[in-house]
């Protein structure tokens, strides 16, 4: 059984030799050979020294990757942050809750698969006028859009998520014209930014493909970002390019709105964004027929209530001459 407890003793251990390193699943640990760690092996959770685990092992590693072990956010936070930059909306209410809204089903649904990879659902919480689970999907009746009338669907999640994204930078309320890509995101590395941009594509971009010149620019194949946001849309089309990646910046008329696009066209520029999006786009690994799905349990992840079990791709051992820190629970 999983359970959880406070800190009562943190204890600064000296370290001066060989600590192992721990690879699983893009989580990373240095730990000392005699830490104990948990595998599972055939039915069974088992105790072993972290120096006694073998590259595939399945190794116990916390669920909740707000952040990844190396001290960054995780891919998966950042594409749930991309999302809500572009669909979501972080309520000032006191009550500490955030929605995303979507007319796809299959878009919202995948976001919760998100959230429920990082531990943002399951706690109860109540919120306006809802109450319920953190990770609760509820319909909303039609919006009318540019297509007409449609269903619209909302995902519900609770103050967990909410501290997460106000201290990525995110702005509370509305957000049309204040938000950009945060900083954090931006000094994180390129797989966490590309993951941004992924959610950001799902919640607010376009993608066009045809096997002719097509009508969009000449070029058969686009990928678009498109907002209100002068400054979001620079941001973007600057971080396509400092990758290497050849982007448009463009300016239009939506109705009474001034629109600007940053645009990626051609097959070979889309395919090398595709390389660095991933599978963090369900928008782009559709256009170019990645095989995608929510980052649920596979071969490589078996996850046990508030547990992941992750294969272990990587260990070695490495020098160290500092300081480790132990901490003792109440239990």
């Amino acid at each position: 059984e999983v359970v959880t407890s406070g800190v009562s003793l943190i204890h600064k251990i000296p370290v001066d030799g060989p600590v192992v390193l721990l690879k699983a699943g893009g989580v990373q640990q240095h730990l000392t050979p005699w830490h104990p760690v948990f595998i599972w092996v055939g039915d069974n959770i088992r105790e072993v020294p972290a120096g006694k685990v073998s590259v595939g092992d399945l190794l116990a590693v916390p669920c909740s990757r707000l952040l990844d072990l190396g001290g960054g956010i995780s891919r998966e936070a950042a594409y749930l942050a991309g999302l809500f930059t572009g669909d979501g909306t972080i309520y000032k209410s006191p009550h500490k809750y955030v929605a995303l809204y979507n007319t796809n089903l299959e878009l919202v649904d995948r976001a919760k698969g998100y959230a429920d990879a990082v531990g943002l659902t399951g706690a109860h919480f109540r919120g306006g006028q809802t109450y319920g689970s953190s990770g609760t999907i509820r319909k909303r009746g039609r919006s009318k859009g540019c297509w007409g009338k449609k269903e619209q669907y909302i995902l519900m999640l609770g103050v967990r998520a909410w501290e997460l994204l106000t201290d990525m930078g995110i702005p509370q309320g509305k957000k049309s014209y204040s938000c950009n890509v945060p900083e954090k995101i931006v000094k994180s590395g390129t797989s966490v930014v590309f993951a941004f941009l992924g959610g950001l594509l799902d919640s607010d971009g376009s993608v066009f493909k045809s096997n002719g010149w097509g009508r969009r620019g000449g070029y058969g194949w686009s990928v678009a970002w498109s907002s209100v946001n002068k400054e979001l849309v620079r941001k973007i089309s600057f971080l396509l390019q400092l990758h290497g990646i050849p982007s448009v910046f463009n300016h239009g008329k939506h109705q009474r709105y001034d629109k600007y696009t940053a645009q990626v066209f051609g097959k070979r520029n889309i395919e090398k964004l595709g390389e660095l999006i991933g599978t963090h786009s369900m928008k782009l690994s559709q256009m170019l027929s990645i095989e995608s799905s929510h980052p649920r349990n596979d071969g490589n992840v078996l996850r046990i209530k508030d547990v992941q079990f992750r294969r272990v791709t990587e260990t070695r051992e490495e020098e160290f001459h500092g300081s480790f820190y132990d901490f003792t629970t109440e239990l």
